[in-house]
């Protein structure tokens, strides 16, 4: 196994936990130690990217969640296997939190990429370009994720916000398939020149099972093999990863997430 391919794996990743503090109300924050993304909201802030010193974590980790105290936003800790030290997860087990589980960092080299080709009846899909667009594409991406009530506006927000990052080192695309005129699935594909990374991959409930994010993925890892990319990188919730090992993607490593952690 390459570390080069594991760390180009993680930079991805960490590419994406900035892109949603990228909009007018949000933060990103960038130190040797850790990184963290302000939305501007009360969920999804990440922090990630941890290199603290083992008499310190503690202490460090206080004090970023004072930072988002006075923000009044809790934080999801992202932990992957390059985050020290070992015993951060166990520091991070002591605080309120209102989850904890884990992801599944899989990649797929493009050569063994296996396009799907039998795509649901009357099955459309389009980039996200314009403001409308992307307010089509947050929607879908909140319903595919069950979010609604109260908390449903702030998260097609911030999404909107991310979709419409960009930077030097990376450009961030949009898309949403309809099936007969109406928008069912979307995703989101980060570009960073060595990392086609695969983001927001979601189907809203009464589509789901017909192919539908399938297609659409087969669709993106197509685009980013024409433009010359040798991988593409995700992180799979137990749900997706079936869907994405009929693509051809395998597990590399696993991420701990701590969402809602705040201080006592």
């Amino acid at each position: 196994m390459s570390g080069t391919l594991l760390k180009a794996m993680a930079v991805n990743r960490s590419l994406f936990n900035q892109t949603v503090g990228y909009g007018t109300e949000g933060e990103v924050f960038r130190h040797e130690h850790v990184k963290w993304s302000y939305t501007g909201y009360s969920l999804s802030n990440y922090v990630f990217d941890l290199h603290f010193q083992e008499e310190s974590v503690q202490d460090e980790v206080e004090a970023v969640l004072r930072t988002f105290q006075t923000k009044q936003a809790s934080t999801t800790w992202i932990i992957d296997p390059f985050c020290t030290p070992a015993t951060i997860t166990t520091v991070l087990d002591r605080y309120p939190r209102s989850d904890k589980g884990e992801f599944t960092a899989m990649a797929l080299r493009m050569s063994d990429f296996s396009e799907h080709r039998q795509p649901p009846e009357d099955f459309s899909i389009q980039e996200a370009t314009s403001q409308a667009d992307l307010e089509v594409w947050g929607k879908v991406v909140c319903d595919g994720f069950g979010i609604g009530g109260a908390q449903a506006h702030e998260y097609q927000r911030l999404c909107v916000n991310a979709a419409l990052a960009s930077g030097p080192d990376f450009t961030f695309r949009q898309f949403v398939g309809f099936r007969a005129g109406k928008p069912i699935c979307a995703t989101s594909l980060l570009l960073d020149g060595a990392m086609a990374g695969i983001y927001w991959v979601t189907t809203i409930p009464e589509a789901r099972r017909q192919k539908a994010a399938l297609t659409l993925l087969s669709h993106v890892l197509t685009l980013a093999q024409t433009q010359g990319y040798e991988w593409s990188v995700l992180q799979a919730t137990p749900m997706g990863a079936n869907v994405y090992t009929i693509l051809g993607f395998r597990e590399y490593y696993r991420e701990t997430y701590f969402d809602g952690v705040t201080l006592p």
